[in-house]
């Protein structure tokens, strides 16, 4: 209980970041950042109340959606070469 509590702003910080290089790249999924980060934020004060769920439901759904159209590890690259 304490560890969701402490870990939920990581988590929050880490799925606004992913969100904002896979938008940033040329992956087939721009997610908006805002969107996630904001949801991440709602379901972080819940956690701060002592409801779990809805942060379960905001990771997983983010992880599938990132999974079914970019893959767990997909590129993330900014479209530069070198």
């Amino acid at each position: 209980m304490i560890i969701a509590t402490f870990s939920s702003p990581v988590f929050v910080g880490c799925l606004w970041l992913d969100a904002r290089k896979l938008r940033a790249s040329d992956a087939p999924w721009a997610p908006n950042p805002w969107l996630w980060g904001a949801s991440g934020a709602v379901a972080m004060c819940l956690v701060f109340l002592g409801y779990y769920v809805p942060i379960l439901a905001v990771a997983l759904g983010y992880l599938y959606r990132r999974r079914s159209r970019v893959g767990l590890v997909g590129t993330t690259t900014d479209g530069e070469t070198d």
